[in-house]
């Protein structure tokens, strides 16, 4: 295969939480003064309110009380996120390889409020790794409508069999770079999804750093 392009998705792939959502809650109404954030309640708004740019109009439409701005416990959650994130491994060596050593075209698609994930690449200075980013809130949509893959290949100026994309969840990761012909790698991890028939390869998330390189060495041999 011509590979020349590794377009990684980035929660659950490159990045984990390292405290639960209600527990990132409390530490909200905690620093902001909030009576309570109820997860249920977050839930069903995150997918009927318009969070594109921020979580603020999400928190907005939960929030009980008028005495703190939305803006606010917005900017504290995603705060709390970005502290309670941790790399899979040691991410950093991994783009580096795949940049310096290899020459691959890197790039990222991910789900997500705008400012939300674009702060946590900032959070780890890998910003400067990806030469493409693509938040899918910015498009309006989101995995695995085709057209967030579509634009990441675009975007790299590379055509899609020659993109591989990494990520964990079987349906909106590998299903859909697999409909536009992208090359789909799963990343898997105990207690997690089985892997998606679709997948040309499957990675442990614990061993990405090492597990990835090698299934992109076997990957560009065949033919």
């Amino acid at each position: 295969m011509d590979l020349q392009a590794i377009v990684f998705d980035l929660d659950d792939t490159l990045v984990v939480k390292s405290r639960k959502r209600q527990v990132l809650f409390e530490e909200v109404t905690a620093v902001t003064g909030v009576s309570s954030l109820d997860e249920n309640a977050y839930e069903n708004a995150y997918y009927e309110v318009d969070g594109h740019e921020t979580r603020a109009p999400i928190f907005e439409a939960i929030l009980d009380e008028n005495t703190v701005s939305p803006e606010r416990v917005a900017s504290a959650y995603r705060d709390a996120v970005n502290d309670a994130l941790e790399p899979v491994g040691d991410i950093d060596h991994l783009l580096d390889h795949l940049t310096e050593q290899v020459g691959y075209q890197v790039g990222v698609l991910t789900d997500g409020p705008a400012a939300a994930q674009r702060s946590k690449l900032s959070h780890f200075n890998w910003s400067a790794y990806f030469e493409e980013i693509v938040v899918t809130s910015e498009l309006g949509t989101h995995k695995p409508d085709p057209v967030t893959f579509e634009t990441i290949c675009q975007r790299l100026g590379v055509p899609p069999e020659s993109v591989v994309y990494v990520g964990d969840k079987p349906d909106t990761d590998i299903a859909g770079a697999a409909a536009i012909g992208m090359i789909p790698i799963q990343v898997y991890f105990d207690g997690g999804p089985d892997v998606h028939p679709d997948a040309a390869a499957a990675v442990q998330r614990s061993a990405l750093v090492t597990e990835l390189p090698a299934a992109l060495r076997t990957l560009s041999t065949e033919q």
